[in-house]
């Protein structure tokens, strides 16, 4: 998740990276794990330093763990590839580019509540 998407009116696509190009990047599913976490213990408004300090943390106790068992290893493996494949932030600068969803794309829409 170094980066995200915004879509615009005539729908492109543009990359959006982090403000601070110094942090890691890191996965949805580490970022979920860290927020669930925090959240757990006590911590009712996150911080990005938080979310990035627990993060180093549990990647820590991840590849101690790696060791101990086939689940750890995969999850180490898994994380390293998908960070290896969310690729750099772009050279040249900022481009539209095409994404295809992976899984089907929902729409929402706002229901009036109200009389």
């Amino acid at each position: 998740m170094s980066q995200v998407y915004l879509r615009d009116t005539d729908g492109s696509y543009w990359p959006i990276p982090y403000s601070d190009r110094r942090l890691p990047a890191v996965t949805l599913s580490e970022i979920n794990a860290v927020r669930r976490q925090l959240l757990d213990a006590g911590h009712r408004r996150l911080t990005q330093n938080e979310v990035f300090a627990a993060l180093d943390q549990q990647r820590e106790l991840v590849e101690q763990a790696a060791g101990k068992s086939k689940a750890a290893h995969r999850d180490v493996e898994r994380a390293r590839r998908a960070l290896v494949e969310s690729a750099a932030f772009p050279e040249g600068g900022m481009e539209p580019v095409t994404v295809t969803p992976t899984t089907a794309v929902r729409r929402w829409s706002v229901i009036s509540c109200g009389p």
